[in-house]
């Protein structure tokens, strides 16, 4: 099979995850993304008749590329800036083990791993965010969620966060109308695009400069 079709079977793949809390159902038992993605990778490879192709240990083996994602360059340095000032933490639906191996995969310096898995719930229900702020002692409106998806940006809004988006390609399931809309009406507090300098201009924005 051509490489073009394993682009599309990741490409399927990543879909899957970035639709998951729209679509898990609360009603049933408590999944963790881990598992979620060993089921969803299962069921694309199935439907395009390839999952005989894999054993057990091919599975479980790129269930855990998720636990080996690089961050992006900005991540680190700009992490260390608001560590000044800030209690920093991870707010994902990723589960908490997911989120320990790429915080050590990374070196990325949060101070604090939080999960929809604390909570039993995913984002973008109000529980996650509301939990969170819970779970440091804070208001919702003292706390900040910085993130790549507006849906996520749009519902922490709606929890009374403060919000800043950090745009990254190919990360936004909103079509171009939606963002656009999303930008002129104020959904966040600062917008940071593909073309600025990621967590560092975060950073900046709350007076944090690098002495590099």
């Amino acid at each position: 099979m051509s490489l073009s079709k394993w682009q599309e079977i990741a490409e399927e793949w990543h879909r899957s995850y970035m639709e998951f809390g729209n679509t898990y159902d609360s009603s049933k038992p408590f999944i963790s993304v881990d598992e979620y993605n060993r089921i969803s990778l299962e069921s694309i490879l199935t439907k395009r008749l390839l999952r005989d192709l894999f054993d057990e240990d091919d599975l479980a083996n790129l269930t855990l590329a998720w636990h080996r994602l690089d961050s992006y360059s900005d991540s680190v340095p700009g992490l260390s800036l608001l560590n000044i000032k800030f209690l920093t933490s991870t707010l994902s639906n990723g589960n908490v083990k997911l989120l320990e191996d790429l915080q050590e995969h990374n070196s990325l310096p949060f101070k604090h791993i939080t999960s929809a898995e604390h909570f039993g719930a995913y984002k973008p229900s109000p529980e996650v965010y509301h939990g969170a702020a819970r779970r440091f002692g804070f208001r919702n409106s003292q706390c900040c969620l910085v993130a790549a998806h507006l849906e996520d940006i749009q519902a922490a809004k709606n929890c009374g966060f403060q919000t800043i988006y950090l745009e990254r390609a190919l990360e936004e399931a909103w079509d171009s109308k939606e963002v656009a809309q999303a930008r002129e009406e104020g959904l966040v507090d600062l917008w940071v695009g593909i073309g600025g300098s990621g967590l560092m201009e975060v950073a900046r924005y709350f007076g944090l400069e690098s002495g590099f």
